[in-house]
């Protein structure tokens, strides 16, 4: 594939007969979505794969990027929890020096977080009509987003009018929460997030393209990457299709008792992509029971490492631990930024080190990532090597849509609902009873 270079062949410790022997249980399952976005509505939750193809998506980006004076804006906060806020978030971190604004994300229940965002805003001298607040809650009543948004609005309001700080707001909800009636009835920007799209699978819905949008981030590249990637999914035979035979792999080690999957940055920038991608793991494959009813307590255990840094700390697990993990090493061939200073005789250059001189950064990144891989070779462990030509918007699109794709064929290699997450919630209910009570 263009851009992108997947490589499991000796390495995955999965045999070709048994990797074959899941996709062809997967083969169904891909007919059906392939059906679904031949039939291109929000019918079912695999309708999320249909965002790519709705135009109108693109003509409330325009109409909601107009409405807030789109080229005077130089800061976007978005408050919300879990996918409401980790999509844009992992997409933006890498992209940030195509910007024109900064995003800011409130998605702990923590007073510093919301007064270090008023205080970079007051900092800045901003005015109001520089400033968008992206407020998502798909139910409309998530109790934290909820409150975060209450007081980060009304502080805000003593710094400028509460009237001017409505109009810079903009409620990103389904069709009929509380939260869009009451939106209503302030006066406020509501957009919709079909009832069918779950958070985690709502990146590119306006959930996660409009805070981008606003930052002057190219969506309509991230939209391409991921038109590309299901293409090439689910165009062609299973035995093509990279999502299943990752899916298949991952599923492979689970059999076997390994629950832990590792996904493997080189680029520090990418921390954020890693942890949408372990809610994404986390809340769409740890099931209590399986479609039938069964107790199986199904799941893998998502982690993230990010190279160089956590060669200082994960490093010897990985190496010397036991055998209970997989690993999916994620590297750009060009490293995002630039890495092209040179490393001198200057300095603290100790004399056992002076291999380095002369060197660039960009010499050192690459040896280091190749040695990582190197090593897990050496030691027996499995894993893959995803290649990317570098992680801009499109790229982006395509590891976005090929994670989605490989956990929606996990769940039905587990026959498990891939889409609900019916112990969440028990805290919600017992928070609830809390509040209540107090």
């Amino acid at each position: 594939m263009a851009g992108m270079e997947i490589k499991h062949v000796h390495t995955s410790g999965v045999s070709d007969a048994d990797m074959q022997a899941h996709i062809s249980r997967i083969s169904s399952y891909r007919d059906e979505l392939k059906q679904t976005v031949v039939e291109n509505g929000y019918n079912s939750p695999e309708s999320a794969l249909s965002l790519i193809d709705d135009e109108e998506i693109f003509d409330v980006l325009t109409k909601t990027r107009n409405a807030f004076s789109y080229n005077k804006l130089t800061d976007v906060v978005v408050i919300g929890m879990g996918g409401s806020a980790r999509g844009s978030r992992a997409i933006f971190d890498l992209l940030a020096p195509e910007a024109q604004a900064d995003l800011h994300t409130i998605d702990t229940i923590d007073d510093r977080s919301i007064k270090k965002i008023l205080s970079i805003l007051q900092k800045k001298k901003s005015s109001i009509d520089q400033i968008a607040i992206c407020v998502v809650s798909k139910s409309g009543t998530t109790v934290e987003t909820i409150a975060n948004s209450n007081i980060f609005i009304r502080k805000l309001s003593d710094v400028f009018t509460p009237e001017s700080v409505l109009d810079q707001i903009v409620i990103v909800t389904k069709p009929g929460s509380p939260l869009e009636k009451k939106a209503k009835e302030s006066g406020v920007k509501t957009v919709s997030i079909p009832e069918q799209v779950g958070g985690r699978f709502s990146v590119f819905s306006l959930v996660g393209l409009l805070p981008l949008s606003l930052t002057g981030i190219a969506t309509e590249d991230i939209i391409s990457g991921a038109q590309e990637m299901r293409s090439v999914c689910l165009s062609g035979r299973p035995i093509s299709d990279p999502a299943a035979a990752l899916a298949s792999i991952i599923y492979d080690h689970i059999e076997k008792g390994e629950r832990i999957l590792s996904h493997y940055f080189f680029t520090p920038q990418a921390e954020g992509l890693g942890s949408w991608i372990r809610q994404l793991f986390a809340e769409s494959i740890g099931k209590h029971k399986n479609r039938r009813g069964e107790p199986v307590f199904s799941g893998v255990y998502p982690v993230t490492s990010i190279a160089p840094r956590d060669l200082h700390a994960d490093f010897q697990l990985q190496m010397g631990g036991p055998k209970n993990f997989f690993t999916v090493f994620i590297r750009e061939q060009s490293k995002s930024g630039d890495l092209s200073e040179i490393i001198t005789d200057e300095g603290l250059l100790v004399d056992n080190l002076n291999y380095l001189s002369s060197h660039q950064l960009h010499d050192l990144y690459e040896a280091l990532s190749e040695a990582t891989i190197e090593s897990f070779k050496k030691s027996n462990r499995s894993f893959v090597e995803i290649t990317v030509a570098q992680f801009d918007a499109k790229t982006l699109g395509k590891l976005i849509m090929l994670e989605q794709l490989i956990v929606m064929y996990l769940g039905h290699l587990l026959s498990i609902n891939t889409f609900n997450q019916p112990q969440v919630e028990t805290y919600k209910d017992i928070t609830r009873d809390k509040m209540k009570n107090k």
